[in-house]
This record gives structure tokens, C-alpha cells and sequence, in this order.
């Protein structure tokens, strides 16, 4: 498959996916942000009405003390003997249980109830059918075998005594309607630390949950729970299972909600879960908290289940819409994305189509996207300056062909005067030893000396053609090369140092033209204007000539560098032949004909040129070295 076909589909695939991942992600967010906010108010409405419960109860806790503590109760319980006193403050005490019960619609009863007579009924204040009655004396019961009375008048002073939460009896039998009783106690202790008597509170605890919780229930989306400290239910939604430990049905609260086996007995205080609705169209939310109350403390246990099944069908339709939307865009975004990818690919297409006749070496009228501002038109432009660089480089390549050709050639006429040259001087050497080897045979040596001297020159010379020819072939050899900035006043002064002592014994006058800056192979430069200097030197004629280093530009923008001598001069015809190997400018001059020879291979090395110019009596060597950029271009 071509790229361009897998472009389309990537970009088809990209956007579907892209699509499809935001419609899950949106879908998933929603979800997750109404089930949270859901489970955050179902806390909170626990919390709440926890709270309320555990002020409710810690308000009955201070009534029974206030109870405790009234002075008509102390005076009943330090009068021993029956007096008017004593009768007055059984009056007092009953006004003030009437006067409570009917502030505390809650409370079925309130009574005093003596250690005397068989825990006879002191007084007695009841609710019946919505009216509150004080009992009269002869209706007051005894009740010393009353759990509740045995339990109240065995705590110390101070101590309450909490019921057990469960359906009221009457001579051990559930009464029926059945009515749910919690009672509060307190004992009496008269002056001497003798129990005297309790005072007990008999609450009505169906309409004590139902005042408590009244401005929070709300039954048309939440079911509310308590249970007692054994996981039966004192409120649930069926009215069979409330108080059902005492109507013979065993139902607790890990029956109804098996996710709670065993929370009673862990380290928790709440728990939030989801189970299925019996309708089985969402899920309902489910949060239980602990909490204490009492003293000692008892663990009861307070649940809220939110139903949300209109918020659920809700939220489908929202995400049914969503998906829709999301399914819309995502066609409207694939047409698109296949009419950008096709705009996309046309140009890889021509692009190819170049390349492909670049590489069959074709000619094509299809033109390149050079005219795009983005990636495919920096590739496209980049694909032009490769195919302008393979050009360059065949270029090049053609001219280092050429520049080898060059190179052998120049080998071939090397080692040709070469071999000339280094013959005669050897020649020379084997025919004065021959003429000192026929003296001595014929015991005629009188110019012996003479010989050995010629011998000792000629082999002399030899030597330094060789040095000569070693450091010509060795000039640019050297693998460790590198170019260099080099400001070339400092090197030419550097050489000039050198030649410091000829110089001034001839009267030599100098002059430096402002000389540039280049990248050049350091090295050998000054080896170049080392042996310029030197063969001005050698060659000029007259004392106190002229020696100027010059530097101008030719038409081409080059630098063009230079060794100007008032003392010396050359033929025209001999200026060609000055740069060659071996090649001695004035016979009766030292030196091996090299000097000029390196000076052109240094020159090559830098991709330059090197000429003679010369008129009159006065000689000027010019060159021009080629920077690196220069010299690629």
C-alpha cells in the first residue's frame, strides 16, 4: 500500500478514534461526576440526621437529670414519713411531669416511682389519645420486678439508665397495636446515700424518630435505616421488618444488605456502595454510618439508600444525544479528514513522481511544491537542494578526476627530471672516484686533495636534492592537517624574523600591505613565505632592494596575495617554467631548484593559483589561497 493511501487511513482511523475516545471520556466524566455528587449528598444527609439523632438523645439525657435534680423530688425522697409536706410536694412534682409532657410531645410518660411499698408508683403523668393525665392513686402499680426498676436503682448517683429500644409489654405480651418504648431512668438517693427511688422517662419511639427526622426525610427518592446495637432494624422502609427481633422476624441488617456482613464489628465508621434497584434500570446508592450513644456507649447504625432512577434515565438520554452529536461529528470529521489528507498527499505524489524520474535520470514537467510554507514544502525545497547538491558533487567529482589526471601527470614529469637531475651529480661522483682510483693505481696523486673535495660537493649536492625531493613529496602528506583562522601579519612578521640577519646586512627595505585574516593550513603557509622570502633573497642583485608583501582583490572577489623584489627579474619565457621541479632561475645560484616547486603544491593544497609576473629589473610572485566555503562552492 502506498504511503499516501496509508496516510488517508491514519488519518481516517486518527479521527474516529479521537472521536470515539471523547465520547467515552465525556460519557465516563458525566457518569463519574453524578455518581460522585451522589455519593457526596448522600453523606452529608447521613451526617445530618445522625447528628440530629445524637442531639435528640443527649436532650432526653439532660431532661432526666433536670428531672432528677428538682427539689420536689429531693424533698419526696428525704421525707420518709406521709405528711401534708409530703403530699404537697407528690402535687408540685405531678403539675411539673404534666407541664414536661405536654412541652415534649414525644414523651408517652414520666414517672416517680418509690423503693417503698414494692416500687410503688409515687406519680404518675400518662399521654392517652393525645391528652395528658395525671394518674390518680389508686390506679399507681407497683413495679419492683420491672427489669427497668432494678437496673435504675443499682447505678450510683449521676448515672443514667438507657432501656432497651424495643415494642412495649404488658404482662410479658407485645401489645398490639404495638408501640415502640425506650426509657431513661435515673436513681433518687435521699440524704443518707439510701436509693429512695427512680425517676423514669418513657419515650415514644416511633414519633421520636418521626419529630427527629422530620425535616430531612424525604421518601419520594431516599429510604432511611437505624438499627440497634445487634443490627435490627428500629426503622425501615416495610413496616414488618421494624422492630421485627421482637414479632419473631429474623431479619438484620446484613440480610437486607449483604455488603455489610461484618461492618458492625470493623474499624469503619461509614460505608457507600451501589447495589441493583428492584426495578433493575439503575443502581441505588447505598451509605450506612455509625454511631454512639449513651453511657456506656451503644453502636447504632444509620442508613440512607438514595433511589436516582429519574436521574439515571436522564443521564441515558443525555448520553444517547451525546453519541449521536459525537456520531454526526465524527462523519462530518471523517469527509473532512479524507478531503485533507487526498490535499495532504498530492503533493508527496509530485514529489515522488521527481524523485522517481531523478532516479531514472528522466526529464519531468511535473513540478515541485516549492511554494508550501509547511513541512511538505520545506521537503520539497529540501529534495531540490539534494538534487542542485548531487549536481555540485558530480561537479566536484569531475573536477578532482581532473585535478588527479593533473596530479599523475605532474608525478610522471617529476620523476622524469627527477631521475635527470640526481643522475649527474652521482655521474660525476663515479667519474672522480675513477680518476682518483687510476691515481692511486698509478701512484700519481698529486691533485688527490682536489678530488677528494669535488667528491665531497658533488656528494653534498646530491644529499640536498634528495632533502629537496623528500620535502617536496612530504609537503602535504601530513593526515593531521586542519585549517586554522590565522591573521597573516602576524606570520609574515614571524618569517621575517627569521631572515631578520640577511636582511639587515643587505639593507633590505620592507613593506606590508594590511594583510587579511584566513582559514588556512598554517603550516604550510609559512613554509610558502618562508621560501618566497628565501628566493628573493638568493636572487636579487643589488643591496637595499625593495621587498614588498602585497594583498588586492582580483575581479572575482579573491584575495590576492603576493612577494614584490626591486633586485631581481625573469624572462617571460622562463616565468612558465619557474614553479617546475628542479627548476634553478640563474645557474650560478645555491639551491636545488624546489623551493618555488613546493610553493605550487602548497598553493594546489589550498585550491589556489600561484604566477610570476616580472618587468624591467623587478620581480612579484602572486597567489591566491581559497577558503573552504569557497573552495566547496
Amino acid at each position: 500500500m502506498r504511503i499516501s493511501s496509508q496516510l488517508r487511513w491514519f488519518i481516517f482511523a486518527l479521527v474516529v478514534s479521537t472521536s470515539f475516545s471523547i465520547a467515552l471520556v465525556g460519557y465516563w466524566g458525566h457518569s463519574i461526576t453524578i455518581s460522585d455528587f451522589q455519593a457526596e449528598t448522600l453523606k452529608k444527609r447521613s451526617l445530618l440526621e445522625v447528628d440530629r439523632l445524637q442531639l435528640a438523645f443527649e436532650e432526653l439525657n439532660h431532661d432526666i437529670r433536670f428531672i432528677a435534680n428538682l427539689p420536689a423530688v429531693r424533698k419526696i425522697a428525704d421525707i420518709k414519713e406521709y405528711s401534708a409536706q409530703k403530699q404537697t410536694a407528690r402535687k408540685d412534682l405531678g403539675d411539673i411531669f404534666e407541664q414536661m409532657l405536654r412541652a415534649k410531645p414525644t414523651y408517652s410518660q414520666i414517672r416517680y416511682i418509690s423503693s417503698d411499698d414494692q416500687g410503688m408508683e409515687y406519680v404518675r403523668v400518662d399521654r392517652r389519645d393525645g391528652r395528658v393525665l395525671q394518674v390518680l392513686e389508686k390506679q399507681l402499680q407497683a413495679k419492683a420486678n420491672r427489669e427497668y426498676f432494678i437496673e435504675a436503682s443499682q447505678k450510683r448517683p449521676g448515672e443514667i439508665y438507657y432501656s432497651k429500644i424495643n415494642l412495649n409489654r404488658e404482662n410479658g405480651v407485645v401489645e398490639y397495636p404495638s408501640r415502640p418504648v425506650f426509657r431513661v431512668a435515673m436513681p433518687i438517693y435521699d440524704s443518707d446515700a439510701v436509693c429512695a427511688g427512680i425517676v423514669i422517662i418513657n419515650l415514644n419511639f416511633k414519633l421520636f424518630i418521626e419529630q427527629v427526622l422530620r425535616g430531612g426525610l424525604d421518601r419520594s427518592r431516599y429510604e432511611y435505616y437505624l438499627t440497634n446495637e445487634a443490627g435490627y432494624f428500629l426503622l425501615h422502609p416495610e413496616p414488618s421488618y421494624t422492630f421485627g427481633f421482637d414479632l419473631g422476624v429474623e431479619m438484620k441488617v446484613e440480610h437486607a444488605f449483604p455488603e455489610l456482613a461484618g461492618f458492625r464489628e470493623q474499624d469503619v465508621d461509614s460505608l457507600t456502595f451501589r447495589t441493583d434497584s428492584e426495578l433493575g434500570a439503575s443502581k441505588r446508592l447505598v451509605h450506612f454510618a455509625k454511631f454512639r450513644v449513651f453511657d456506656p456507649p451503644r453502636q447504632l447504625a444509620f442508613g440512607v439508600v438514595g433511589s436516582y432512577d429519574d436521574i439515571g434515565r436522564a443521564s441515558m438520554y443525555t448520553s444517547s444525544a451525546v453519541i449521536v452529536a459525537m456520531f454526526v461529528l465524527t462523519v462530518l470529521a471523517s469527509l473532512l479528514a479524507i478531503a485533507f489528507s487526498s490535499r495532504l498527499t498530492k503533493p508527496l505524489e509530485r514529489i515522488t513522481a521527481v524523485a522517481r524520474s531523478l532516479s531514472l535520470n528522466e526529464s519531468t514537467t511535473v513540478m515541485l511544491p516549492t511554494d508550501r510554507a509547511d513541512e511538505i514544502g520545506i521537503l520539497a525545497n529540501t529534495f531540490l537542494e539534494m538534487k542542485q547538491s548531487i549536481e555540485r558533487h558530480q561537479a566536484r567529482l569531475q573536477q578532482a578526476n581532473q585535478r588527479l589526471f593533473e596530479m599523475n601527470r605532474d608525478l610522471e614529469h617529476f620523476a622524469r627530471v627527477a631521475s635527470h637531475d640526481l643522475r649527474e651529480p652521482i655521474q660525476r661522483i663515479a667519474g672522480l672516484a675513477s680518476l682518483y682510483q687510476s691515481g692511486c693505481a698509478d701512484g700519481t696523486v698529486e691533485d688527490a686533495e682536489v678530488i677528494l673535495e669535488q667528491l665531497h660537493l658533488e656528494c653534498k649536492k646530491a644529499l640536498g636534492q634528495l632533502a629537496d625531493f623528500r620535502e617536496f613529496t612530504d609537503i602535504t602528506c601530513d593526515s593531521s592537517l586542519v585549517r586554522e583562522e590565522c591573521l597573516l601579519e602576524h606570520l609574515v612578521a614571524e618569517v621575517l624574523d627569521e631572515f631578520s640577519t640577511p636582511l639587515q646586512a643587505r639593507g633590505v627595505q620592507v613593506q606590508i600591505d594590511p594583510l587579511p585574516q584566513m582559514s588556512i593550513y598554517v603550516s604550510l603557509v609559512r613554509v610558502l613565505y618562508r621560501n618566497l622570502l628565501d628566493n628573493a633573497v638568493k636572487h636579487a642583485k643589488n643591496e637595499g632592494f625593495k621587498l614588498h608583501f602585497t594583498a588586492e582583490h582580483d575581479e572575482n572577489g579573491n584575495t590576492v596575495l603576493g612577494v614584490f623584489n626591486s633586485g631581481s627579474s625573469i624572462d617571460a619565457d622562463e616565468a612558465a617554467k619557474a614553479f617546475d621541479v628542479f627548476r634553478q632561475l640563474e645557474n650560478n645560484t645555491t639551491g636545488h631548484g624546489m623551493g618555488l616547486a613546493i610553493c605550487k603544491r602548497i598553493v594546489n593544497f589550498h585550491s589556489g593559483r600561484i604566477w610570476v609576473e616580472s618587468s624591467g629589473n623587478h620581480f612579484h610572485i602572486k597567489f591566491y589561497l581559497l577558503d573552504p566555503v569557497t573552495e566547496c562552492n
